[in-house]
């Protein structure tokens, strides 16, 4: 196996798990996100002390493991972007599924780093309005 090959499957298996916690944690964020608050803001406590412990347990822990995977991927991932331009009519040009779906793998834990950013957002954004 090559050495992207090892890569791609050690961030892909990173990428599901990200995406495994943040499907199962996602009802528990909405419902949280959707509980009305009480028009008495001192009965607001517990949906703050929720909204904090979704916020500090689940959106920022995911928030940082992906984008330290992103970071971890970044150096390969543009170095095989910039490949297509940068190869000489000498070399061997040639298409690579592998390294392809290596950038593939990176856009999409970009976009669960956006989601996620959104999530932690709407929550910070609730509970500053408790």
């Amino acid at each position: 196996m090559s050495e992207t090959a090892d890569a791609l499957a050690a961030s892909a298996l990173v990428l599901a798990i990200l995406a495994a916690l943040f499907s199962v944690w996602m009802p528990e964020i909405a419902i949280a996100l959707d509980a009305e608050p009480s028009n008495d803001s001192s009965n607001n406590g517990p949906l703050k002390t929720r909204l904090t412990q979704i916020l500090w347990t689940r959106l920022v822990p995911l928030f940082i493991a992906a984008l330290a995977t992103v970071a971890i991927l970044s150096p390969r991932s543009l170095a095989i972007a910039r490949s297509p331009w940068t190869c000489t009519p000498w070399e061997k040009c040639r298409y690579d599924d592998v390294q392809a779906l290596m950038l593939l793998t990176v856009v999409l834990l970009i976009l669960l780093c956006g989601a996620l950013m959104v999530q932690i957002s709407a929550v910070l954004s609730k509970r500053a309005k408790l």
